[in-house]
């Protein structure tokens, strides 16, 4: 059944980046990390954190993923709520007509309306798995998308660890590159 969270318009603000990049990307940091070779001595070495939500925001491929998604979410309430309208009418037509009908007619009303309430049932469980299907496969482009930026630039500007925000209890706004990263991605700069 899919839920008014599911299917809310100011939903989608692509929380979903949080929770796919938490799991994901702490392996992938730390590996990332004991990958880079070791600092000269006395070199310092630049450690580099953003803002993934900001990014998104910030950025016009991200504000193009969550415009899409949000447009499948209502394409999918609207289906579902013209489904359950239809189903209520019906509802009260036979509420306001069950007494002067034939035993038959009534029989009749009462599969149409059981057919609308299994018609309705399945419709919400299809829009809630396409738009979960939907959900991921948005998450895992703007998860290349986003790691194939903080690496580019990262290595340009020779960064041994770059992380998200999420993962960090603190840190020093000194380090926050979340808006270099928006600057790079909208300008198309490859290197950063």
């Amino acid at each position: 059944m899919i839920s008014k969270r599911e299917l809310s318009p100011s939903r989608p603000r692509l929380r979903w980046v949080r929770s796919a990049w938490m799991g994901v990307l702490a392996s992938f940091w730390a590996a990332a990390a004991v990958a880079q070779p070791p600092a000269a001595v006395g070199a310092v070495t630049k450690i580099g954190v953003f803002d993934s939500q900001r990014v998104s925001s910030g950025t016009s491929a991200g504000v193009a993923l969550e415009a899409r998604l949000t447009a499948l979410q209502q394409e999918k309430r609207q289906a579902v709520d013209a489904l359950a309208q239809t189903l209520q009418a019906k509802q009260q037509e036979f509420m306001s007509t069950a007494s002067s009908l034939s035993p038959a007619k009534q029989k009749q009303m009462n599969f149409e309306i059981q057919r609308l309430q299994n018609e309705l049932e399945a419709a919400q469980k299809s829009a809630s798995q396409e738009l979960r299907l939907e959900v991921q496969e948005a998450a895992a482009e703007w998860d290349r998308l986003l790691r194939s930026a903080v690496i580019r630039f990262g290595k340009k500007n020779g960064f041994a660890i770059i992380m998200p925000v999420d993962l960090l209890g603190y840190h020093s706004g000194a380090i926050d590159i979340t808006d270099e990263l928006v600057k790079m991605l909208e300008a198309g700069d490859d290197a950063g």
